[in-house]
């Protein structure tokens, strides 16, 4: 990491010149390179901070244009009185689409940073992860998990859910590690869904001994709700369609649309 090695250089560099040009103390010389490796290290931190809030604020600013013209498309498909459902959703994919291939090019700024801090490369990988699994590029999705941080439940959840198309032996153990620093209803999320995948896998006790579990940690009418669906025995009322957005993204079950709602107008 070059924020370390220009801070060694630096207070090497001071070491040596002032045991040359002065008669000070080995003590205070060390000090003094001390000083310097934490001065350097400030610097490039602050540089660094003020770098990634530039491109963080254009990154926001994409995706709020691209929020805007998303409400925009649908708000022109109302007054239109168009009730051709496939038609708003392929124009809303394809816009949203080109919002995340924007964001995507946004975030390759951070990538001459990551030569100075190591963690802004794992962020950077778990953004570009997350953009595209929106876009459902599930090949490069799987590509970056293992370069991500997993610090939130959506891209907690994102894992589990690929983990669970894959196939992959480690679900369980990794639902463990990944909820293990999440708090009260940053659980519901993950708990919620691998509740879901649990019953596609027809392990319902493992399923409910997951909600009552969570259910101990925080309140959630949402699993609550699926809790009970499972101890009445109507796995049909189980669902995770509340958590909206946040549940649907992770691409396994489709939204149903909703119908067009046209304005009446009298004459």
């Amino acid at each position: 990491m070059l924020t370390i090695l220009l801070g060694i250089i630096s207070a090497g560099t001071i070491i040596t010149i002032l045991k040359k040009a002065t008669t000070m103390s080995s003590f205070w010389v060390v000090v003094l390179g001390v000083l310097g490796f934490v001065t350097v290290q400030i610097i490039v931190a602050l540089v660094l901070r003020f770098k990634m809030n530039k491109i963080n604020g254009a990154l926001q600013q994409v995706m709020l244009e691209t929020q805007k013209t998303l409400e925009r498309k649908q708000q022109m498909f109302i007054r239109q009185r168009n009730t051709n459902q496939t038609m708003l959703r392929m124009q809303l994919e394809a816009e949203q689409k080109k919002g995340i291939e924007a964001a995507l090019e946004v975030i390759e700024q951070f990538r001459p940073l990551c030569l100075w801090n190591l963690m802004i490369k794992k962020q950077m990988t778990t953004m570009k992860m997350a953009f595209n699994y929106q876009m459902r590029n599930w090949q490069e999705v799987d590509k970056l998990l293992p370069g991500c941080t997993f610090l939130d439940p959506q891209t907690v959840c994102m894992k589990l859910a690929r983990m669970y198309k894959n196939k992959d032996e480690g679900l369980d153990k990794y639902y463990k590690k990944g909820t293990r620093l999440l708090r009260k209803e940053s659980l519901i999320l993950p708990a919620a869904t691998y509740s879901w995948i649990l019953l596609k896998q027809d392990r319902k006790e493992d399923a409910l001994r997951v909600l009552n579990n969570t259910l101990k940690k925080t309140e959630s009418a949402i699993l609550t709700q699926n809790r009970d669906a499972i101890v009445n025995n109507k796995l049909k009322q189980f669902s995770n369609a509340e958590l909206a957005e946040s549940w649907y993204v992770l691409a396994l079950e489709e939204p149903k649309m909703q119908k067009v709602q046209q304005k009446v107008v009298y004459r």
